[in-house]
Order: structure tokens, then C-alpha cells, then sequence
């Protein structure tokens, strides 16, 4: 037997003899008959009975109690470390959730800014497309009136041209002779005949 552990008992057992009196002593007379005072030797043999299995017991127990504890120990601090780690794990996911929430507002802020930035620079272009386009078609239409005035002073100058010549022919029908027909013939003839 290992003799530190004999000094590790040592004081457990001056405390169980110790109890070991104190419960034999409050016992009063003994049912056997026996006198008013102290068996020694029934106690002595108890005492040692008791300190042996006490003896026994820790030499036998000792290892697996403390093994038992120490492993007991060891598995609540690993609990305990899970847990602060869930928990700080928590704490972290709550963080970043408040963080995320807190980005949310301005990233929101930030989607509408640049959303109405987008539909004033839309609307800033289809509002410079809107007048390009009118330009263009009062242009196109200015041209058309252009070209038709152009047309209708053509087709009136035609008009007039050719309601000038039927009044003319007219009026040369009415005051032309014969005589002066055969005259206007001949100096038309005379004077084809002179370019040739």
C-alpha cells in the first residue's frame, strides 16, 4: 500500500474513530446485560472493522471516485465552453443581424436615391427624345409645306400658263382671218427655211 496515501487517510480515520465513539457513547447500556460502562474491545474491534473498510473501500473506490469526478469536471467545463460558445455565437449572429438591419435602412435609402436618380435621368431623356422628335417632324413638316406651296405655285403657273393660252388662242380665233393665217404660216415657213 502506497504510504501517501496512508497519510492522506490518516486524519479521515482520527475523524471516523472520533464519530465512531460518539455513536457507540450515545448508545447507553448496552441490551446484553452488561454494565453501565465501555466494551473497549467491541469498540476497538469496531473501530478497526470500520477504519478497514473505510480502508478498503478508499483503496478500492479512490481512483474510479476520483476518476469519476475529474471526468464529471472535465465534461461540464466542456459544456460549460459549448455553451459560452453557442452563446457568444449567438451574441455574434445577434450583432450581425442588428448590423444588417441597420444596413438594410440605408441600403434601402441608397435603392430609392438611385432608383429616382434613374427615373429623372429616364424621364430627362425621353423629355430630350420628345423634342428631338418634334423638331424633326416640325422640320419634316415645314419641308412638306415647302414643297407643297412649290407644287401648287407649279401647278397654278401651269394652270395659268395654260388658261392663258386657251384665252389667247381664243382671242387670236376671234380676230385672225384667213388672209392673216396664210401670212402667219408663210414667215413661219420663211423663217425655218433661214435657219437651215
Amino acid at each position: 500500500m502506497n504510504f501517501s496515501i496512508v497519510k492522506k487517510l490518516f486524519p479521515l480515520l482520527i475523524i471516523f474513530t472520533l464519530f465512531s465513539i460518539c455513536v457507540y457513547a450515545s448508545g447507553g447500556e448496552g441490551g446484553h446485560g452488561e454494565g453501565h460502562g465501555i466494551d473497549w474491545m467491541n469498540f476497538m474491534w469496531r473501530s478497526v472493522n470500520f477504519t478497514a473498510l473505510v480502508i478498503l473501500l478508499w483503496y478500492l473506490l479512490a481512483d474510479k471516485i476520483k476518476k469519476y469526478f475529474i471526468e464529471r469536471k472535465d465534461q461540464i467545463a466542456e459544456e460549460l465552453d459549448d455553451v459560452d460558445k453557442e452563446k457568444n455565437n449567438a451574441e455574434q449572429q445577434v450583432d450581425l443581424y442588428k448590423q444588417k438591419f441597420m444596413q438594410l435602412d440605408k441600403d434601402i435609402q441608397e435603392i430609392r436615391g438611385s432608383l429616382i436618380g434613374e427615373i429623372e435621368t429616364e424621364k430627362n431623356r425621353i423629355i430630350e427624345d420628345a423634342k428631338v422628335n418634334a423638331q424633326r417632324i416640325i422640320e419634316q413638316a415645314n419641308a412638306s409645306a415647302i414643297l407643297e406651296a412649290a407644287n401648287a405655285k407649279q401647278e397654278l403657273r401651269s394652270s395659268v400658263i395654260e388658261l392663258a393660252g386657251e384665252m389667247a388662242v381664243s382671242i387670236v380665233n376671234k380676230n385672225i382671218n384667213d388672209n392673216d393665217q396664210n401670212r402667219l404660216v408663210e414667215e413661219y415657213l420663211s423663217s425655218v427655211e433661214g435657219k437651215n
